[in-house]
């Protein structure tokens, strides 16, 4: 059943209106904590740092599966590109703040830094990945 956001889809579950879902785990950290919602596994290739002791889908027997949300900051097309590696410097020794790090942890998500370079790198595997993916579904746009 498609849910219109995180909340909708939370609720839904938290109200036994569905039995099971996939969510990002800041939506969810914080109804695991509560005693809310019990977590089976982390679709990430590796384990959450908010979640450490929950198993991957993979470990858990489907060889191979990783799927995640992930964020990036983006700005225009044509943004001079000493400003786009100030914007990065600033975020990387942002996120280097222990006291940043672990409240990113806290909310369900796990902090991770890259160059400029890598992000580009990421964001073309996952575009890559999805397309592909999209793709061999059959599913259609129309």
């Amino acid at each position: 059943m498609p849910y219109k956001g995180a909340s909708a889809s939370v609720t839904a579950l938290m109200a036994g209106e569905v039995s099971l879902m996939f969510e990002t785990s800041a939506a969810v950290v914080p109804h695991i904590r509560g005693g809310r919602i019990k977590v089976i596994a982390v679709s990430s290739p590796k384990r959450a740092l908010s979640l450490p002791d929950v198993p991957t889908v993979a470990e858990s027997g489907v060889a191979g599966f990783g799927a995640q949300g992930w964020s990036a900051l983006f700005v225009p097309a044509g943004t001079p590109r000493p400003i786009v590696q100030k914007l990065n410097g600033e975020l990387t020794a942002a996120l280097a703040k222990p006291e940043v790090k672990k409240r990113l942890i806290d909310l369900g998500v796990d902090p991770v830094e890259m160059t400029l370079e890598q992000t580009a790198a990421y964001v073309k595997s996952e575009v890559e990945n999805w397309a592909k993916a999209v793709k061999q579904s059959g599913a259609r746009a129309d």
